[in-house]
């Protein structure tokens, strides 16, 4: 997003950060575990976001779980892509039910084109009910499953590899109106992910190895927001978010790559990994934003956000985002909106390297967002906008990417895997749309 990694986004659904919100996460990422038939609407943040969404870099999609009708509907859907049924309704006057299963079709397709070459096969469900109690106060339960199975066989490349990833998440949401001014969101959620690879590489005079690779996260976490509308001018949004997380690893690799391949990009000719072990800590957050009408056209919102991180995290476990945005309204058809703010990733207790021999956690990346964007209404069916923006990344950690093949399944094993170690990076542009 506006130069950002792909794991620099934050995906939030009802309320809740999902850790892995892809299928086929390390083969292109082809659709989200989401069904889109499930989903009620979207926001989408691409730069200086409020204090409160934190411990991503770059953005923010919001998804919001679709409203049931009023009488029981259910859809049934047919793509290039998937098949898939949704059904919602709702129990009498106070409760709502919702539910999705989905299946991927790209397994029948490969098996059409080339069943020798291997196949990938992804499904997900997800069951919702909520309960109103009373006008005041709603409480909702959820549950989200998906589950992915993937090979490839590669004999060109000389590649033989598997990988299976199941992504297990139940969450409690309460919503509570405490008076007309005062509203506060609690939720409860618990998050299981298992990540699980094997493979082979055998390119005579290149390169050959094998890889055996399992890592499981186990999440907990409470969080709670409040708002409080304390005048026509004046409004208070404040909240905090405690995690625990385990994450468990077994790796095992053994690489080899001929001389004048390995010496290209620096890579050691003979290479052997073997990690067993376990990360367990926790991560603290708390925020406070702060918005004040100053005139009728002119709104200011302060924030600022602090997290915390208890698990190895070399020298820096603590972060504080300063947040500014304001939005200026000259006429009732021109907006101008500015942004800025201090934004921070911490690594991720299941996000350790350790296919390219990394077993430490680095200080959590910080970018910097400016933003500048104007709108101005133009006749009644038309509108004008223009975005500004420039990202300033700095403390970034090493990453690797394959240089020629990036279709595969076992990208440390590959002899094109390059380290990139930069110290700083700089992403800006220019938007407009009619």
């Amino acid at each position: 997003m506006r130069g950002g990694e792909e794991n620099e986004v934050l995906f939030l659904f009802d309320g809740l950060r999902l850790y892995e919100p892809y299928h086929l996460r390390d083969f292109q990422s082809v659709a989200s575990i989401v069904n889109s038939a499930a989903v009620g609407g979207i926001d989408f943040f691409t730069g200086a976001y409020p204090a409160r969404y934190g411990d991503r870099m770059s953005g923010v999609m919001i998804m919001d779980l679709r409203e049931p009708p009023e009488h029981v509907a259910t859809e049934l859907a047919l793509s290039f892509f998937n098949a898939s049924v949704v059904s919602m309704g709702r129990v009498g006057n106070e409760g709502d039910w919702l539910v999705s299963a989905r299946r991927g079709n790209l397994d029948l397709i490969a098996d059409v084109i080339d069943p020798e070459k291997g196949s990938p096969d992804y499904n997900d469900a997800l069951a919702h009910f909520g309960w109103d109690f009373g006008p005041r106060a709603r409480i909702a339960a959820n549950v989200l499953l998906s589950k992915d199975k993937i090979s490839l066989a590669d004999e060109g490349r000389g590649e033989r590899a598997g990988a299976s990833y199941t992504n297990h998440v139940g969450w409690l949401r309460w919503d509570a109106d405490w008076t007309g001014s005062l509203s506060s969101r609690t939720i409860l959620a618990a998050s299981d992910v298992e990540d699980r690879r094997d493979g082979t590489l055998e390119l005579p005079g290149i390169v050959s190895g094998r890889l055996e690779d399992e890592q499981d996260l186990h999440a907990y976490e409470i969080r709670q927001d409040w708002t409080w509308v304390l005048s026509d001018r004046w409004m208070w949004r404040f909240g905090a978010n405690l995690k625990h997380l385990d994450a468990e690893y077994a790796h095992v690799s053994e690489r080899s790559i001929s001389a004048p391949f390995a010496a290209a990009l620096g890579n050691p000719e003979e290479r052997r990994l073997d990690f067993d072990f376990t990360v367990d800590g926790a991560q603290y957050a708390a925020y406070s934003e702060l918005r004040w009408r100053m005139a009728q056209q002119l709104v200011f919102d302060l924030g600022l956000r602090w997290d915390q991180q208890t698990y190895p995290i070399a020298d820096d476990d603590r972060q504080y985002s300063p947040r500014v945005s304001l939005l200026w309204q000259p006429s009732e058809k021109t907006e101008i909106r500015f942004g800025w703010g201090q934004f921070y990733q911490a690594q991720e207790t299941n996000e350790l390297q350790l296919g390219d021999g990394v077993s430490d956690f680095f200080p959590a990346q910080r970018a910097e967002h400016f933003v500048l964007h104007g709108r101005r209404q133009i006749g009644d069916a038309m509108s004008l906008d223009v975005s500004l923006f420039r990202k300033s990344f700095r403390t970034l950690r090493p990453r690797f990417e394959n240089i020629f093949n990036t279709l595969t399944l076992v990208p440390e094993l590959q002899f094109d895997r390059l380290m990139i170690d930069p110290r700083k990076a700089e992403s800006s542009g220019a938007a407009v749309t009619v």
